[in-house]
């Protein structure tokens, strides 16, 4: 016990950690006219030692000279000194022999660089070198795992635990956990001269990010060690991996609506990549950026990036890479209303991708079909395409993909009135996006559990669920997400019998379609915003809205939507007593349904009945 007393920092001036309020209050304390004038450098020089007491003593005793007679010059010039590293660690101050420190010898002077080099120069050789790999880290304020701890030292959990209870230079972060605090952090990283541990954690961390990159819960634990090694990989000039992590990120940042970080980042990969002649690198960034700026509405610019990516793609003979980007053009195509283009350019990426036995891209691939499918309104080869797919994601173990399947066949089958199945869906969807904390996701499936909700005639609650969604889609700042959240509550503010407001809910929804080309989503909200004015009565409107789905719909070619502006005029035709021609928009309306074996068929065949 008398050793590690000698040994070990943990004497009461270091250990008492300070919070952030009571570290500038100390330093106040010792040093108030310096806290007076220079409030926000006193917060931050308080916030660089870590709030560590002993740092704290010895700031205030330094500035407090500096600030005597008032001169700001001279105090400016001190806190500027205080804002290196290195003159943090050599501040010291005599001690009298009754106040020696325990590990420094009579009559020394007291610095943080003594006091943690008396522990510092105890340590034995593999404690040592542990203790080197381990400044790599972010200091105290985060945390690292035993598992990235043990991989970037090479050393043994033993050593560790020796590092805490011994010597008291490393401390426990929670379960499995470690941290280190900011000035034996900045002691340490000041003796490390060797390259190698810096090297081995942005290695680690590479790998990290691409095996948990659909696990945004993980990620969101790593986050800062991981952007330490990518701000570590731009230094080294360690290229590949700038490109590797950056990539990775791509979706954990959309997740999050991190758009301006996402973009950012990408296009420093891209130069990092172009500059490096990397252009399988390259057209991987081009894709990602292409991606972002389709869930940003630039649609025109996300066509630009995927024919550059594929270019480039090509100029390699990058298989997966060249049927990566025909995926991504042929959604894009799906998005602007031109499914015949979207078919063609997916169905010759699905046989490249069957032919190099790429499961992820088949899935990927069939999913888009059934977007397709599903807009045209045939919900029968959506769902069978949307079920060959699932079975590719859940060979591939892509939870992500296993999470937007499962919520787009629940929509089919709350469509066809499947609604315990629906549920099922949505249920293992929740649990998978809840799991890998995917706001994105939550956003998409609150929709869905609200129109499942609207299905059953419990509106409140369906109003309750899309608010939710809309706060998210918000927060994420997605606009095609905040337009649908705005279609659904006016769905729901008509069945409320709440007029105004769901005119209002449709008309931003419809800004928000117009303005990003949203072709399916501006003949649905027009659908449904004739059905609005259709039943408060408002025929004049309700012709309007139905003529503009109709010309929207086909132009694009979407089935349903066809029907379904047909059946509303077929309606006003009937309310206006124009027997003949609601008897035409009909039949019209009912061949479709009927082909498509769609749920509204019924409904006509009723209108049909009572106007003959």
């Amino acid at each position: 016990a008398g050793r590690l007393s000698q040994l070990a920092v943990t004497h009461s001036d270091f250990c008492g950690i300070a919070k952030k309020d009571d570290a500038v209050a100390l330093l106040a304390q010792l040093a108030p006219d310096v806290v007076t004038m220079e409030p926000d450098a006193s917060r931050e020089l308080a916030l660089a030692v870590g709030g560590l007491p002993l740092a704290l003593v010895l700031l205030g005793g330094y500035l407090h000279v500096y600030a005597h007679g008032k001169r700001p010059r001279m105090l400016r010039l001190a806190i500027e000194r205080l804002q290196q590293t290195e003159a943090r660690l050599h501040l010291e101050e005599p001690k009298s022999p009754f106040a020696v420190h325990p590990s420094l010898p009579m009559g020394a002077w007291i610095s943080l660089r003594a006091v943690i080099g008396s522990s510092f120069d105890a340590l034995d050789p593999e404690a040592r070198l542990a203790l080197f790999a381990l400044s790599v880290f972010p200091p105290k304020g985060n945390t690292f795992s035993e598992e990235a701890a043990l991989a970037i030292s090479g050393t043994s959990p033993e050593v560790l635990d020796k590092l805490i209870l011994n010597y008291g230079l490393l401390e426990s972060g929670g379960e499995d956990c470690y941290t280190l605090h900011q000035t034996i952090c900045d002691y340490v990283r000041s003796k490390l001269c060797d390259q190698d541990p810096w090297i081995q954690m942005v290695e680690y961390y590479t790998n990290f990010t691409w095996a948990y990159q659909s696990d945004f819960k993980i990620l969101d634990q790593e986050i800062t060690n991981i952007l330490a090694a990518l701000k570590t990989a731009m230094n080294f000039d360690m290229s590949s991996h700038v490109v590797q992590i950056s990539n990775a990120l791509y979706q954990f940042w959309r997740a999050r609506g991190l758009y301006i970080t996402a973009e950012t980042q990408l296009h420093q990969a891209y130069l990092v990549a172009e500059k490096t002649g990397n252009l399988g690198g390259q057209a991987q960034t081009q894709r990602n950026l292409g991606r972002m700026a389709v869930v940003q509405g630039n649609y025109n610019e996300a066509e630009k990036l995927y024919r550059e990516a594929l270019a480039l793609a090509e100029i390699i003979g990058d298989d997966e890479r060249i049927c990566a980007c025909q995926q991504s053009l042929g959604a894009l195509a799906v998005r602007q209303g031109n499914p015949i283009l979207a078919q063609r350019i997916l169905h010759d990426a699905l046989g490249k991708a069957r032919e190099i036995t790429n499961p992820g891209l088949i899935s990927s691939i069939l999913l888009n079909l059934g977007v397709v499918a599903a807009n045209q309104g045939n919900l029968a080869q959506a769902e069978k395409l949307y079920q060959e797919a699932l079975s590719f994601a859940r060979q591939e173990e892509d939870h992500r993909r296993i999470g937007l399947l499962l919520h787009n066949l629940g929509g089919i089958a709350s469509e066809l009135g499947n609604h315990a199945q629906a549920e099922t869906y949505y249920s293992e969807a929740w649990g998978i996006a809840e799991q890998s904390s995917n706001q994105e996701r939550v956003c998409m499936l609150l929709g869905n559990l609200g129109m499942e909700a609207y299905f059953q005639g419990q509106y409140e609650h369906a109003n309750n669920l899309f608010n939710q969604g809309l706060e998210i889609a918000q927060q994420l700042g997605h606009p095609m997400m905040i337009g649908r959240q705005f279609t659904n509550l006016g769905i729901v503010a008509t069945a409320l019998d709440r007029y105004d407001k769901a005119r209002s809910y449709y008309q931003k929804a419809l800004a928000i379609a117009q303005t990003l080309d949203l072709q399916w989503d501006s003949s649905y909200i027009y659908n449904r915003l004739g059905e609005c004015f259709l039943r408060y009565g408002k025929l004049s409107d309700a012709v309007d809205a139905f003529i503009a789905a109709l010309e929207k719909a086909e132009q694009a070619g979407y089935q349903e939507q066809i029907a379904r502006a047909y059946l509303g005029l077929a309606q006003i035709e009937k309310a206006k007593g124009e027997v003949s021609q609601s008897v035409e928009y009909a039949q019209k309306s009912l061949e479709i349904f009927r082909r498509l074996g769609h749920r509204k068929t019924k409904d006509v065949q009723r209108l049909l009945e009572a106007i003959t």
